[in-house]
């Protein structure tokens, strides 16, 4: 299936299908990308994602983000398990809005433009059209 282009190369798909948090879209080459309308909705995808593993898994959570830092959350302390410290969770979830290529970008934590051709099958199957992001799985 033909109409994507990633970083301005047309792509052959092989497979699009829902992965909850966006689109994900096999190519013929092998390699699997996460698809959204905007940046923006990717961040807000990430955000949800973790916000939706604490509160629905808050053992596993925990066992990602550690103990240490939902402590010194608790007390109001710069903590993250990344190298951007907040004083707070919801600080946390919301540094994903701006940097949505840190959860989504998980081959090389990059974000790469995309473009869906309205006339094209893979409109249909995407679900939206024209420009979008992607980031490589």
């Amino acid at each position: 299936m033909n109409g994507l282009s990633i970083d301005g190369k047309k792509v052959v798909i092989y497979e699009v299908r829902s992965a909850g948090y966006g689109m994900e879209v096999s190519l013929e080459d092998g390699r699997e990308f996460l698809i959204f309308e905007s940046a923006a909705e990717a961040g807000r995808a990430a955000r949800q994602y973790w916000e939706d593993l604490a509160n629905g898994d808050p053992k596993e959570f925990a066992c990602l983000v550690g103990t240490d830092t939902l402590v010194a959350w608790a007390l109001g302390q710069y903590a993250g398990p990344g190298s951007t410290h907040v004083t707070s969770l919801d600080k946390w979830l919301d540094l994903f809005l701006d940097v949505p290529e840190e959860e989504w970008g998980r081959q090389d934590g990059t974000e790469c433009g995309a473009f869906i051709d309205p006339n094209s099958e893979a409109a249909m199957e995407i679900g939206f059209v024209d420009d979008a992001v992607a980031y490589e799985q």
